[in-house]
């Protein structure tokens, strides 16, 4: 199955009467295949489900709308001819209705979400535990606001949920893209920092005398002498424990 395809609901893909109907025209799972649009292996999986089987898939668990429609106009029925659950899921779904009907009004919507999508970002980009892989602050929020884009792109063509602001929608997808990341650099040694004048730090006191340039600065200055360190002095106890602290 292909996951590009846009769909509205998913429903359990077993029991089904796929393979009974298909084998009742006298048809091959490739030209179901064929016929369909849905690939050979997506229609091998449901009906292996519906013997009773296994799947290495586990997604293959549930069938899109999309799909079922596909599958059901190839052999000629309805969708709930061969799903059971299908009835049940289109009953439950809820319509996505579109939060604007402009370029103006999605505009808009984009600028108003900018701030929480930040807000969220901000949060979110602590989960980025990489080896040497340093999150600049712009970047950190140019990722948000390009998903806010995105999300807001696809709400125009095809809607969202009901019941649900745009506002809520974008900062989910902002969560959901940072985890996608933590999985794409890897889960290695450290949380990734954040080297920016404006980086959002929860334990700082503005009336302080902490200031994050000047940690920035030192850790530069610390990772220049480093460079020149021998590595027998790079295994003194002193030296070890002050690299260790700066992550260095």
């Amino acid at each position: 199955m292909t996951g590009s395809r846009k769909y509205n609901f998913k429903c359990q893909s077993f029991p089904n009467t796929i393979e009974q109907e298909r084998r009742r025209r006298g048809w091959t799972v490739t030209k179901l295949a064929e016929l369909s649009g849905v690939s050979r292996c997506s229609i091998t999986a449901y009906e292996t489900w519906a013997a009773g089987g296994i799947v290495p898939k586990q997604q293959m668990k549930s069938v899109t709308d999309t799909t079922a429609q596909m599958i059901a106009d190839a052999l000629e029925v309805t969708p709930e001819q061969l799903f059971k659950h299908y009835a049940e899921a289109a009953a439950e779904h809820k319509p996505r209705v579109k939060p604007f009907s402009t370029r103006a009004e999605r505009d808009g919507a984009i600028l108003k979400a900018l701030e929480p999508a930040k807000y969220t970002a901000l949060k979110m980009c602590g989960v980025l535990q990489c080896k040497d892989v340093w999150c600049e602050m712009d970047d950190v929020i140019a990722i948000a606001y390009e998903t806010v884009v995105e999300v807001a792109e696809e709400a125009l063509e095809r809607g969202i949920a009901a019941g649900i602001c745009f506002d809520a929608i974008a900062c989910g997808a902002v969560k959901k893209k940072f985890l996608r990341l933590r999985k794409y650099y890897g889960e290695k040694c450290r949380k990734a920092d954040l080297v920016s004048y404006e980086a959002y730090f929860p334990l700082h006191d503005p009336a302080s005398s902490y200031r994050f340039e000047d940690r920035y600065e030192l850790r530069e200055e610390c990772r220049e002498a480093v460079r020149t360190l021998s590595p027998e002095r790079r295994r003194d106890p002193y030296i070890a424990e002050l690299l260790e602290e700066l992550a260095l």
